[in-house]
């Protein structure tokens, strides 16, 4: 199968119940580039070319096409904001519940 019929069968299964996200058409290169300019991204080559296909939204799904931009960039902070949560625990044991913190040190 060539990858973009694996990509298709991934769009129709997400289209499908029990998903039954709905799948409208793919970006377009304008698109990606302002996308990408908006929001100081890159697609990596195998979601673009997913995108391209076909833009599924909904159901957790960004809409990159119509969706409401402050929550695109709360979206697109989380990695990052997890990460420094993580490390912010790491180095401060303390900050971690009673309960937590003496699991860890079994």
């Amino acid at each position: 199968m060539s990858v973009s019929k694996d990509l298709g069968y991934i769009l129709e299964r997400l289209a499908e119940p029990p998903f039954s996200v709905q799948v409208d058409r793919g970006l377009g290169d304008a698109e990606f580039s302002e996308i990408e300019a908006r929001y100081a991204i890159v697609f990596p080559p195998d979601l673009r070319a997913l995108l391209a296909i076909g833009l599924p939204i909904g159901n957790g799904f960004v809409d990159w096409r119509n969706g409401d931009e402050s929550k695109i960039r709360e979206r697109l902070a989380w990695p990052l904001e997890s990460a420094l949560f993580v490390l912010n625990l790491w180095k401060r044991p303390s900050r971690l519940p009673r309960e937590r913190s003496a699991q860890a040190l079994r």
